[in-house]
């Protein structure tokens, strides 16, 4: 289930990671490739620290898109297991209110939670003053 939904909203976070890319100074990477002498290691080290924000926020977006996803989750899950969504569409159908609401709530605050930890490791943090 998380594979359908990793690659149904795959190309939403390829764009979100070719913005953040876009961004990165140039400058950074070249002088990485001069002073690093093992190639491998410049990318780890270097290429990867740059571009993890967007590769963290594109996870978000992937997270919160496919917590509503129920059309490829439908087709993809196993029987007997279920996913929120899932669970949430089932009992609408059956007029379950109470518990849509309850799994709602939880659906949310996950959400919440996930994006603020996702704001919280994206916030710029000022340079350290050498001294």
């Amino acid at each position: 289930v998380a594979w359908a939904s990793a690659a149904r909203f795959a190309p939403f976070a390829a764009l979100v990671l070719a913005a953040h890319l876009r961004r990165v100074d140039r400058t950074l990477i070249e002088a990485a490739r001069v002073f690093e002498r093992n190639r491998l290691r410049s990318r780890l080290r270097i290429d990867g620290r740059l571009a993890a924000p967007g590769v963290l926020a594109g996870a978000g977006i992937v997270f919160a898109l496919s917590a509503g996803e129920t059309a490829a989750t439908l087709i993809v899950a196993p029987p007997g297991r279920e996913t929120a969504a899932l669970k949430i569409f089932s009992y609408l159908h059956y007029w379950a209110v109470e518990s849509v609401a309850g799994l709602c709530l939880v659906l949310a605050g996950a959400t919440l939670a996930l994006g603020l930890l996702c704001a919280r490791l994206l916030r710029k943090r000022p340079p350290a003053r050498g001294g």
